[in-house]
């Protein structure tokens, strides 16, 4: 059987002493090092938030531009930046089928798209084009839209023809002239079919917003004066719009 050691108390306490003061110290350097990572990730995350904050400033003077894919008679795709740099006739079918969808918004009717086609009208108009079209389409009295048509009936407008008209005036701003077909469908009625004439004056090219540049209107459209519709046949009697 093995003896027991006897350590003397004054051993024991020296021991004992010298324990409690590394483990003292391992303490005070875990806490150090313990700081000194929170100080580096803080410090961190200020360089990433200042890096943010100079990203967010110099985003204004970002530009995005859509990108525009033209097909080449050899097959291949040749890309734009910028409308005035597409061929020429693509920028006329540009302006053509732009000029088209106004006059299909302003002209046609559904409930369901009234408000699309306030937001879009408005937006492609000059201020004055602007408030007639507003004034009519916000009147709750005949010939307002909304009192001739509301929920009960929804109208259709498709293109017939179009034309760029020769300018001879001292307006810079083109002219063109639309020919469509215009098809009213009420509850319990038949449907009405009629063919209508608008001339508009505008302009391409203009500074508008970027959203309205990727989604409705790339090229820049603004017209500039619309003419009331005239019904082939009828004579014309007037038209707020």
């Amino acid at each position: 059987m093995a003896a027991a050691v006897v350590i003397p108390r004054g051993e024991l306490n020296r021991l004992y002493a010298e324990t409690q003061a590394r483990q003292a110290r391992e303490a005070h350097h875990a806490r150090r090092i313990s700081t000194g990572k929170t100080v580096a990730i803080v410090g961190l995350l200020g360089v990433v938030g200042m890096q943010a904050l100079a990203a967010l400033q110099l985003f204004p003077l970002v530009r995005v531009v859509p990108v525009v894919a033209v097909p080449q008679p050899d097959g291949s795709m040749a890309t734009v930046v910028h409308g005035d740099a597409l061929p020429a006739a693509v920028q006329e079918r540009a302006v053509r089928a732009t000029l088209f969808q106004y006059v299909r918004l302003r002209e046609g009717w559904s409930s369901g798209e009234a408000q699309y086609a306030y937001d879009v009208v408005s937006r492609m108009s000059a201020p004055q084009v602007r408030s007639a079209f507003q004034e009519w389409f916000n009147l709750t009295v005949p010939p307002g839209p909304q009192a001739v048509w509301g929920t009960r009936a929804t109208v259709t407008v498709e293109q017939l023809s179009g034309a760029l008209l020769p300018n001879d005036t001292a307006q810079a701003d083109e002219i063109y002239q639309l020919r469509f077909r215009r098809t009213e469908r009420a509850h319990g009625r038949p449907p009405v079919v009629s063919t209508w004439v608008t001339t508009l004056r505008y302009r391409a090219g203009q500074n508008i917003a970027l959203t309205d540049g990727t989604t409705i209107n790339p090229l820049g459209v603004l017209v500039t004066e619309y003419r009331p519709p005239e019904r082939e046949g009828v004579p014309t009697l007037g038209d707020a719009r």
